[in-house]
């Protein structure tokens, strides 16, 4: 009957276990198919591989970035084809040279003359009539009437007359002769102003703002000796026209005067008819036309790239593209990167399926790994990018920054975090190998990509904090920086374009630590990681969950408290993550603070809800804390980790307890029939009713934290905790676990759990140990003040 009884327990528990073998098909079936089809395996390297070429070369050749202007070249590059080019190097020397050989064009402008000639004339008919004012009155009253004209007449002509000037033409000249002297000084005036005025202080401008001298110029359409008339030069014709009037010298002074005011330079120089001339004239010169025969060397291994030399070699790198162009955006460039870039792939595989074999079987690793390596291409393609805009074309010296710039250990930092070191160094190689491709360097800042990544790589072991990984991004960029200093030494540039490359590569470190920051989240969400970073950030005893189990289950808590204690040490012993550990117990029985009355270690004496309900209700709410801790864990967006424990640290073990009081109360019921059939009666009790819904511990982590569990509930019990007594205690429960199948889809090996029996052992030992018990306290002289140690 025994028998009988063992194997029907075993059958419940085979039938639960092929209920759970069927959700997690269903739930995992993408992931399952993934893993056994070769075709979709297939796919998804070929998928990837396009979207490499796409990301990477697609419309990027050719590379603007292999020859930089005044670069010392390193390699002979020579035409392997005829091909014809505009040469506008020369185009612009040439068009430099009719600059300073056209001669400039001005255009006379009279505003300046027909307005004081305007003024002239009021002036003389005004002056008639101050003339009739002044005949018969006082000569006080005149002079008075002589310079308030003249003020009168400055401020509205801005042509100053002095009260002298105006006394002399009122009292020596008449109307008529003075009406006579005016209209031939203004035609004078006239004919000067049409010969072009220019300041003696200026000189004839070019086109490059220098003082330049021309033989000629032209004015108003007119080619003239470039020696034009100055202000001194009409000065000098206006004094002698009038001296030749033969007039008094006090009248030939006071007319000087006067029309001297009306000499201003005229000449503007016309800037947009002096340039239409000069395009006029290279148009007629034609395009400059240059041909490169095949073998022609375009630079020259050692030399200084010129203008020149820059223009041919974009010249023929344009030639090159129109002649391997293919059609539809494809060329043959483009097909040789292609397969190049298959072949580096394929090769990528094969290593991993030899090198990695546990990477390689890890569905979440390898298409988490792909989608950094295409995040992280994207952005090197984006800063190569910007180097095609208009500022980097017209800035040279900039594009020697831009390479520098390239967040080349982002890729690697990330999956060195999230996977190990391991699956970092392959993803470190392959983004520097294609970064080199992009630029067509060569192997030089391939050497650099993966020197900065495997130093990285080197501090991202046992990262914990988030300023650490800020921290390994700057490391990678002084890396860069160091690599910038002795390329530049080498290649003789300039000290200032070797500083920038320093800031730019420190810069992009910092950068590149911050971007790891902000995307480490969103990949832990998408792919169901854990890193050790948001490990660490729970085990901060501030968190709502730890609070709210501190306030309203202590004891609970302080069970969790000597679970982590027990699961991290183990960790350490059998290589599991130690870390997991501390922070799963921590929160696996969080459940508990929903109803924490109902679990023994948080009842007062004598508050036993129990009592009053029957065992199946008792075990219901028993279990339902995992139910409960799965809910709190997900509302507080804590990590698959941690709830995979939450739901795993019971397994489906028997709620022993409750069960046999359901037993017990079932036979007291069948007192009456008690007899030869009593244990098969028992069996009308379903078992399962008292069993936790499971899954099974699935990961070491889990396992750990399931024994742990047990053995310090357990350990309680113990009244004289000693070294034996812990040791028949931890095989006692690790017997159950095994014989109750618990650990069978667990990968612990029973080497490693003997060494989790000894560190459980160990541990226990420390944390329940015996203390020296205190003497009674006496009064009068026989009190003694000897202290014990706690």
């Amino acid at each position: 009957m025994a028998i009988f009884k063992k194997s029907k327990k075993r059958q419940a528990f085979e039938n639960r276990h092929k209920r759970l073998e069927e959700s997690k098909i269903t739930v995992n079936l993408f992931a399952r198919i993934f893993k056994t089809s070769r075709i979709l395996k297939a796919i998804f390297f070929f998928v990837f591989t396009l979207l490499v070429i796409l990301i990477c070369f697609i419309g990027q050749f050719p590379s603007g970035l292999q020859i930089l202007p005044n670069q010392i070249a390193k390699i002979r590059i020579v035409a392997d084809f005829p091909f014809e080019y505009e040469n506008q190097t020369e185009r612009k020397r040439l068009e430099h040279r009719l600059r300073g050989q056209m001669p400039p064009v001005y255009r006379i402008d009279n505003e300046y003359f027909d307005t004081f000639q305007k003024n002239i004339n009021s002036f003389v008919n005004e002056l008639a009539v101050l003339e009739n004012a002044v005949k018969n009155v006082e000569s006080e009253e005149k002079n008075e009437l002589i310079k308030d004209f003249s003020e009168k007449f400055e401020a509205r002509t801005n042509i100053f007359v002095s009260t002298d000037d105006l006394t002399s033409l009122l009292n020596d000249t008449t109307a008529a002769s003075r009406k006579e002297i005016f209209l031939d000084g203004l035609l004078t005036l006239k004919d000067i102003s049409r010969r072009g005025i220019l300041s003696s202080s200026e000189s004839i401008p070019s086109q490059d703002n220098e003082k330049t001298y021309f033989s000629s110029i032209q004015i108003e359409g007119q080619f003239k000796p470039s020696h034009v008339q100055t202000d001194k030069d009409a000065y000098r014709v206006l004094n002698s026209h009038i001296q030749a009037l033969n007039i008094d010298w006090p009248l030939e002074g006071a007319y000087y005067r006067i029309f001297k005011s009306g000499i201003q330079p005229n000449l503007v120089y016309d800037v947009d008819e002096t340039e239409k001339k000069v395009q006029e004239t290279l148009a007629a010169t034609g395009p400059y036309k240059k041909r490169v025969n095949e073998g022609q060397t375009i630079i020259e291994p050692g030399s200084s790239v010129g203008p020149e030399q820059l223009e041919q070699l974009k010249a023929y790198q344009a030639a090159r593209k129109k002649i391997e162009d293919l059609g539809f955006g494809f060329n043959i460039t483009l097909l040789e990167r292609a397969l190049l870039t298959f072949a580096i792939l394929l090769a990528t595989v094969i290593y991993i399926r030899i090198g990695l074999p546990s990477f390689s079987k890890s569905t979440r690793h390898i298409v988490l790994a792909a989608i950094v390596i295409l995040f992280n291409l994207s952005l090197v393609r984006l800063v190569l990018s910007i180097g095609e805009t208009t500022f980097f074309e017209n800035s040279p010296d900039a594009l020697f920054i831009l390479p520098f710039c390239a967040p080349l250990a982002l890729g690697s930092i990330i999956t060195a975090i999230m996977l190990g070191s391991g699956p970092a160094i392959l993803v470190a190689v392959l983004i520097s190998i294609f970064y080199a491709m992009m630029l067509a360097s060569g192997a030089g800042f391939s050497l650099i990509g993966i020197l900065a990544s495997l130093i990285a790589i080197y501090f991202c072991q046992d990262i914990r904090l988030r300023s650490q990984a800020i921290r390994t991004g700057l490391v990678s960029g002084i890396v860069v920086a160091l690599s910038a200093i002795a390329i530049g030494i080498e290649a003789n540039s300039h000290w200032n374009i070797i500083l920038y490359q320093v800031l730019a590569s420190i810069s992009t470190g910092i950068v590149t630590g911050f971007i790891t920051i902000g995307v480490l989240p969103y990949l832990e969400s998408l792919f169901h990681f854990t890193t050790d970073i948001t490990l660490l950030e729970l085990t901060d005893y501030n968190h709502p969950l730890l609070r709210r189990m501190q306030m309203q289950a202590p004891a609970t808590y302080h069970h969790s408290l000597m679970v982590a204690n027990l699961a991290e040490r183990a960790a350490v012993e059998v290589e599991a993550n130690p870390l997991m550990c501390r922070v799963c117990s921590l929160y696996h029985d969080v459940g508990k603070t929903v109803k924490p009355d109902y679990f023994i270690e948080n009842q007062r004496e004598g508050q036993d809800p129990h009592l009053d309900r029957n065992p199946s209700m008792s075990a219901l709410v028993i279990k339902s804390h995992v139910k409960e801790g799965v809910i709190l864990a997900k509302k507080y967006r804590l990590p698959k980790a941690v709830i995979d424990v939450i739901e795993q640290h019971h397994g489906t073990t028997l709620i022993q307890y409750f069960y046999e009081k359901a037993l017990k109360q079932k036979r007291q019921a069948q007192l009456p029939l008690e007899g030869a059939y009593s244990d098969l009666q028992d069996e009308t009790i379903e078992e399962s009713t008292f069993r936790y819904d499971g899954p099974v511990p699935q990961f070491k982590e889990s396992a750990i934290i399931m024994l742990a569990d047990s053995i310090e509930a357990a350990s309680r019990s113990l009244k004289k905790p000693s070294a034996v007594a812990i040791d028949d205690l931890i095989d006692t429960i690790f017997k159950e676990k095994l014989n109750d199948h618990q650990l069978d889809e667990s990968p612990l090996t029973f080497q490693e759990m003997q060494l989790i029996k000894r560190s459980f052992s160990f541990t226990l030992l420390n944390m329940l140990h015996a203390r020296v018990e205190y003497p009674e306290k006496q009064t009068g002289p026989q009190f003694s003040t000897l202290q014990y140690p706690s």
